[in-house]
């Protein structure tokens, strides 16, 4: 307690508006004269991992930074936001990213296509995002959170995947096991060395070929029906999203600020409460070579539950009913 903490940079940026590089930023308020030493790289996931846990957060999952998967132009504290660009310069710190993230209140998000609880979701992710950024700096950790909102500087999606939480969707949304795309996530940026996770492949992308109730549901018509994903970006392989036609619909939606749309995460099957019969086809459905589980889990989705035609999502005003999911 005795010794001196040096200047926190964000006092400074407060005081005279002057730009904060992340060099000095995502170490700030840091004190020890060096950082405390994990045992190994194994240590450091697990302690890490049981703190994203603690601060709230479902799943987690670690990977080291991919500089492929930064937004151009997007860097925090940069004076025009073009210094640090994808593809340009990455911060000489950047080597490991922590992924995590929470689920959406499932009642609120049948009961309303819009925003609904994303924003409670959000505010959790975001949470827990500036706990473990602070954490790591007790600790003598450079860190930089990414939560939803206006802090994304990198592309959350491809670090889902990479972390070994999740597969792509068709509707171009990350699904992870757990939760179908019922997922809001949120990362630390830092220099730790971990024992990384690897990628996981649970024939989720498998079943998509199969279900088509996204695109089929979809309002906007962004959601490609083709059988199998063509498109490559950036190594990996996915499925089309129209962004366009599905940001017009995202922002002329029904709810109180006009914006949202959650069609394809409330009507996807492994997006469902986690029922005893869904927890039986999520454990069933990847191990079947066959194929037969698949089929009659998607017959008896298709048939015992109601879905409202995709134009009936719309507002009224663009001809819809403002139609919730289902009663």
């Amino acid at each position: 307690h005795t010794q001196r903490i040096p200047e926190d940079p964000h006092d400074e940026h407060m005081r005279t508006g002057k730009p904060i590089p992340p060099e000095d930023w995502d170490f700030r308020g840091i004190w020890r004269e060096k950082p405390l030493a994990f045992k190994s790289p194994q240590h450091a996931s697990k302690l890490i991992k049981r703190m994203a846990h603690q601060f709230g957060m479902s799943l987690v999952g670690i990977t080291k930074f991919d500089p492929r998967f930064m937004f151009k132009g997007l860097m925090r504290g940069m004076p025009d936001k073009g210094h640090y660009s994808w593809g340009d310069k990455v911060p000489d710190h950047w080597k490991s990213i922590i992924v995590f993230g929470v689920p959406m209140n499932w009642d609120g998000t049948y009961s309303a296509v819009g925003y609904s609880t994303s924003f409670d979701a959000y505010f959790r992710s975001r949470c827990a995002a500036s706990l473990m950024e602070r954490f790591l700096r007790e600790l003598g950790y450079p860190a930089r959170a990414q939560f939803p909102g206006a802090n994304y500087e990198i592309m959350m999606s491809p670090y889902v995947q990479l972390a070994g939480l999740g597969q792509y969707s068709r509707a171009g949304l990350v699904m992870v096991p757990e939760l179908g795309a019922n997922f809001r996530p949120a990362a630390i940026v830092t220099n730790i060395e971990f024992e990384y996770d690897e990628p996981i492949d649970v024939k989720m992308a498998d079943f998509c070929k199969k279900c088509k109730i996204c695109a089929e549901s979809c309002p906007a018509g962004a959601i490609p029906l083709d059988d199998e994903p063509k498109t490559v970006v950036r190594g990996f392989k996915r499925w089309k999203l129209n962004e366009e036609k599905c940001y017009q619909q995202w922002a002329s939606g029904p709810t109180q600020d006009g914006l949202g749309c959650r069609v394809c995460v409330g009507v996807c099957p492994y997006s469902r409460k986690n029922t005893w019969i869904h927890t039986i086809s999520r454990e069933l459905e990847p191990r079947d070579p066959t194929g037969l589980v698949a089929e009659g889990l998607l017959a008896m989705q298709k048939n015992f539950f109601k879905f409202n035609e995709a134009e009936d999502y719309r507002s009224d005003w663009d001809g819809g009913k403002e139609y919730t999911y289902h009663n």
